[in-house]
């Protein structure tokens, strides 16, 4: 009995301690407001954040070069390693098994430490600003982490968010030597 009673212990000590030291890569991406500044040429910065709460997946396209050779007009997800610093400074196996990774993604219901980020099932009654984020996907050995932002601008309350889509902004974290991801990269696609 007391076994049992410390292997379960255990398992709820080291439980809680991983859920503490996930990281909150939404409040990473909304913190700095340059992080996002691809919303102002058009419509001023949002007063309040909206994300949608269930995560997307990714397309695991963006990870696969034969298929997006480069940044293409007609696509809205270029290969993410068209970036030549993000192609120099992530290692090829890493490259090589991120199209594995992301497609054992599942979507996943969003959290968020940050109290300036409003996370709400549905865009419907909502006019201006939307955000919607990927799944987070790290790299094997959890150095590098890919998130896509895909933002909408709803001019009406009632707009579809299908048809406001404003643009997408890619963000590849590293994680330091202290454990603490800090912004590698940021790459904006603004629809025009």
């Amino acid at each position: 009995m007391k076994v049992i009673l410390l292997v379960f212990s255990v398992f709820l000590f080291t439980g809680s301690l991983q859920a503490q030291h996930e990281p909150d890569f939404i409040k990473l991406i909304f913190s700095q407001k340059q992080n996002i500044a691809i919303v102002e040429p058009f419509h001023p910065y949002p007063k309040v954040i909206f994300l949608l709460t269930e995560s997307q997946t990714w397309d695991c396209d963006r990870f696969v070069s034969k298929k997006h050779p480069g940044r293409h007009a007609e696509s809205r997800n270029p290969y993410i390693f068209s970036d030549s610093l993000l192609n120099q400074m992530i290692p090829e196996k890493d490259k090589e098994s991120l199209p594995e990774f992301c497609s054992n993604t599942k979507s996943s219901k969003l959290t968020t430490t940050d109290k300036k980020v409003h996370l709400i099932a549905s865009a419907n009654k909502i006019k201006g600003y939307v955000f919607e984020s990927t799944t987070p996907i790290l790299t094997p050995d959890s150095i590098y982490a890919f998130i896509d932002l895909y933002i909408y601008y709803k001019d009406k309350s009632d707009a579809s968010l299908k048809n406001s889509y404003y643009g997408t902004v890619s963000f590849v974290f590293k994680q330091t030597a202290d454990q603490k991801w800090a912004l590698l990269r940021k790459i904006e696609d603004l629809l025009l």
